[in-house]
């Protein structure tokens, strides 16, 4: 009884997670309870709908991880959907797994440190964008070489410094 107390506040606490796309927390929160919840007909629907909502996660949770380039963390999650005591026949954990394992499917160029660097360059590009709505190039300007330091060979950036730069010359 203790643990099925103990699995339904993980499960919450998973879906809490789960709606603010913190998968990874969700993954760990939905494993957990899987744990915890006992064998037997009487808790066979917890159970069930636990684990449906692990695999979801999980395969989520996997997809965000190629995104960041942390391959081999995807590789683990996906191997865990398959182990015996939770889906070892899910075609979508296995063709994850497949598709980890050609060359050429994922660009394996993208490292954990080219993600955070993306995320910085959308940012960024973002805000040179407002500040180009609104007029004010020179900070606009600013933020595309500030894009330019991060990647150098960013179009977007290349191309905002042209028709921010037309702008700047003509307002002056």
């Amino acid at each position: 009884q203790e643990d099925l107390v103990v699995a339904d506040r993980l499960i919450i606490s998973g879906d809490r997670a789960r709606a603010e796309k913190d998968y990874e927390t969700a993954y760990v929160n939905y494993l957990d309870a899987l744990e915890k919840i006992p064998a037997g007909i009487a808790s066979d629907n917890l159970r069930s709908s636990t684990l449906s909502k692990f695999i979801k996660t999980a395969l989520r949770y996997a997809e965000q991880l190629i995104e960041d380039g942390r391959y081999s963390d995807a590789e683990k999650v996906a191997k865990t959907i398959l182990l015996p005591d939770y889906d070892p026949s899910n075609k979508a954990a296995i063709r994850l797994l497949a598709n980890l394992e050609q060359p050429d499917y994922y660009n394996k160029t993208v490292t954990p440190d080219f993600a955070e660097d993306r995320e910085e360059v959308t940012k960024l590009l973002h805000e040179a964008d407002e500040f180009y709505q609104v007029g004010r190039f020179d900070l606009a300007t600013k933020r595309y070489e500030q894009v330019l330091n991060i990647d150098r060979y960013n179009i977007a950036a290349r191309k905002g410094m042209e028709v921010g730069g037309v702008f700047a010359l003509s307002t002056e």
